[in-house]
């Protein structure tokens, strides 16, 4: 398993596609402020400050800030 970890800022209504990882990678995002609309495949979750999600990054995913 191949776990992921980078810090993303986005600006307001910014998105940030993501090509699929190599399979067995692993993100494990935490929101530190504001709010984040993350889509993996064609599940979207949204997320607040404090959430936090761990998922398979071997799919199309990508990161919106909806604010």
């Amino acid at each position: 398993m191949l776990l992921v970890l980078l810090r993303l800022s986005l600006a307001p209504r910014a998105t940030e596609l993501a090509d699929p990882h190599p399979p067995g990678t692993v993100e494990n995002l935490v929101v530190n402020a504001g709010s984040l609309e993350l889509t993996i495949g064609n599940e979207r979750h949204l997320l607040g400050k404090g959430d936090a999600i761990l998922f398979e990054a071997d799919v199309s995913h990508q990161y919106r800030n909806a604010g």
